[in-house]
């Protein structure tokens, strides 16, 4: 019942995902300007702005991240006028409301796309939402955070970038290829193609390229650069250590002592969310308890990537040797657990905060395995790991704070 219940609650989570996304840089409806640029001499005065309140940030091609808001144009009425607009291949009447034709929808502040006015099936006006700010505006999503994607130049045009890395190869030789999408308003290729772009890179590098702007009729040269392995390597191993207290009862005797335990961490990459992962931690202090776990998980995100909720189905098994009376004692149990990753924790890229636990459901033994962790490459753990057995009348716990090293990487 209880692996029932984690089961459910990493499925629930995940269903609150959002298109929403979470940008680190603030975009102002003051840096935008409404222009209108007329196709025809006719006298229409057409005008439109931006609903401030409307302002949100989306999830759109290549799961980029852009801001959209309402666009409000206006043009008054008289009799016989008949205008449409079109936006993203999107046709839409203007509603006649006290003596203004009208119409409003969502415009992607972030893409290319302009808005086309008609009258009786003839383009009248063109209509651009042009950034006129003087702040560098580039929303460098955390997924290229890892790679230290830059882009050099660009700085008088508003962008938004998502990275993510493909494995292709036979095993053990796995390449990695990082796919740079990114979005720019208002430029296009040489040859024409409009927002999204998307870049491919098979090693680190930096790739100079050449975007054209038709408004102001100017070419817009830039870099990108980024960093990252070339090789993908499935396993993935680190070690931990650190002060701990240690206390163990067996038939009535007592033993505590401080120790520096050693704790050894493994995860073998199946897929992007599936894995196997192998944990071992050792505490010793002329008595010892070792407890080894071998685990499948599987991950699911929510809130924009931001949350990961990882269920933990395996074996584990305890070893416990009491120096005094030279028992030894060994035990195989099915504890279960589930791991809550919180990805860039405090807006700080590429910082986690993780929670996690083990608990025995249905097993005749108590058995808790508890932890906290927060960091980037190298992390610090709290963790708390008790194992009782009232027939064999024996109990064990400890304690402590240690330190993740990463060790070595294969295949």
């Amino acid at each position: 019942m209880k692996l029932l219940c984690f089961l459910l609650l990493s499925y629930s989570f995940s269903s609150f995902a959002s298109k929403d996304g979470f940008p680190n840089i603030e975009i102002k409806v003051e840096d935008f300007e409404v222009v209108v640029v007329k196709k025809t001499i006719d006298n229409l005065d057409i005008k439109g702005r931006l609903l401030k309140e409307t302002m949100r940030w989306n999830r759109g091609a290549y799961n980029i991240l852009f801001p959209e808001i309402v666009v409000d144009l206006v043009v008054p009425s008289f009799s016989g006028l008949n205008l449409t607009s079109k936006y993203k291949g999107v046709s839409r009447n203007l509603y006649t409301f006290n003596q203004f034709n009208r119409v409003t929808f969502y415009y992607s502040l972030f893409e290319s796309n302009q808005i086309e006015i008609f009258r009786d099936n003839k383009l009248i006006a063109n209509v651009y939402v042009i950034y006129k700010g003087k702040e560098k505006k580039h929303h460098i999503d955390y997924s290229c955070d890892r790679y230290d994607v830059q882009f050099i130049g660009l700085n008088n045009y508003p962008l938004s970038a998502q990275c993510y890395i493909v494995t292709y190869g036979d095993f053990g030789k796995e390449k990695n290829i990082l796919k740079i999408a990114f979005t720019v308003p208002h430029v296009q290729l040489p040859n024409g193609s409009t927002p999204p772009f998307l870049v491919e890179l098979e090693r680190p590098m930096t790739l100079s390229q050449t975007l054209f702007d038709p408004l102001k009729n100017e070419e817009v040269p830039f870099r990108i650069s980024a960093e990252f392995g070339i090789r993908s390597k499935r396993l993935k191993t680190a070690i931990g250590f650190g002060p701990y207290d240690f206390a163990l009862i067996d038939k009535g005797e007592s033993i505590r002592r401080p120790t520096v335990p050693l704790m050894l961490y493994a995860n073998f990459q199946l897929s992007p969310d599936k894995s196997f992962r192998m944990f071992n931690a050792m505490i010793y202090n002329e008595s010892y308890f070792n407890n080894a776990g071998f685990y499948y998980a599987y991950t699911n995100s929510s809130l924009d990537n931001r949350l990961l909720i990882t269920p933990l189905l395996g074996l584990q098994s305890i070893n416990i040797k009491n120096h005094l009376s030279k028992r030894s004692f060994s035990d195989f149990i099915g504890p279960q657990g589930v791991e809550f990753i919180w990805n860039h924790a405090f807006d700080i890229p590429g910082y986690i905060v993780g929670m996690g636990l083990f608990i025995a459901p249905g097993s005749n033994v108590d058995y808790k395995n508890m932890w906290i962790r927060w960091g980037k490459k190298y992390f610090w753990e709290l963790n708390y790991l008790s194992y009782r057995n009232d027939e064999e009348e024996l109990f064990t716990k400890s304690w402590g704070v240690s330190i993740g090293i990463p060790f070595f990487q294969l295949f």
